[in-house]
């Protein structure tokens, strides 16, 4: 007995109408035998064809000018000081950079120098230290042709941390030692001990060794280096800059003279 579905008028009405179609089935399939039908024609609709697989997605990629990352990468592209100053004024691979409302301090002079002045940052343009450095180049050494610039390009923050000077050593290194390749000075001085020890790769070496040895950089290919007492500490006590005068600038104004009658 087939079961039953819902109330008994309900489930015979149901068995009623599938004998009736049972029935109108089998008629139909006799008489398509008599036909000659062996087959029902079913017609199925055509498969879909298969969807090309999406490419991989690929993360958008922002172009970008080669000065909007670390120094090392582009300051070595740089084929003369025009093209080095435009590059180091869209840097802003450090803090100093990154906070600087105006463009960094490049160097000044001689864009073919006998001797070539390396301090620490822009202080060394302005104020007392400014007219330290004027009065010994024009005054002492009577040189015209000198260049002065800072390892680091802009000013500090108010309250820069060790780290953030780490940085911004390390970032602006690359633009000074390009700037120096480019300007081939036959005499340099680090004005310091920072500047020494970045020029002579003597990380550790305390500024007193770093005065009493005289080095030879790479690039420019054997110009001459020494290092003395920073401008501050020469205004800050008197008898560093008497030190100075004798010990590193007179010697640096003998050879200065040779290479002049030279």
């Amino acid at each position: 007995m087939p079961p039953a579905a819902g109330t008994p008028l309900e489930a015979e009405n149901f068995w009623a109408e599938a004998e009736t179609l049972g029935r109108a089935l089998t008629t139909a399939l006799d008489y398509g035998r008599l036909l000659g039908l062996h087959e029902l024609p079913v017609q199925f609709p055509p498969p879909r064809p298969a969807a090309a697989p999406e490419p991989p997605s690929r993360p958008a990629v922002k172009p970008t000018e080669p000065y909007q990352g670390a120094p090392a990468l582009w300051a070595g592209t740089a084929r003369d000081l025009a093209r080095l100053a435009g590059l180091t004024a869209g840097c802003r691979a450090c803090p100093r950079g990154q906070a600087r409302p105006g463009a960094p301090a490049f160097g000044r002079g001689s864009d073919r120098p006998l001797l070539a002045l390396v301090g620490l940052d822009p202080g060394l343009f302005e104020g007392p230290e400014g007219d330290l450095l004027a009065a010994i180049l024009e005054k002492g050494l009577k040189l015209a042709r000198f260049y002065v610039t800072p390892v680091l390009k802009c000013p500090p923050g108010p309250e820069e941390s060790p780290a953030e000077l780490a940085q911004a050593l390390s970032a602006c290194l690359p633009v000074t030692l390009r700037e120096l390749a480019l300007l081939t000075p036959q005499v340099v001085l680090a004005l310091g001990e920072t500047p020494g020890r970045l020029l002579t790769g003597q990380a550790e070496a305390p500024l007193g060794l770093l005065r009493n040895r005289a080095f030879r950089l790479e690039d420019p290919p054997g110009a001459w280096l020494r290092v003395t007492f920073s401008l501050e500490q020469m205004l800050a006590l008197p008898d560093l800059k008497r030190e100075a005068w004798k010990s590193d600038f007179l010697k640096i104004k003998k050879v200065l003279d040779k290479l002049v009658c030279a």
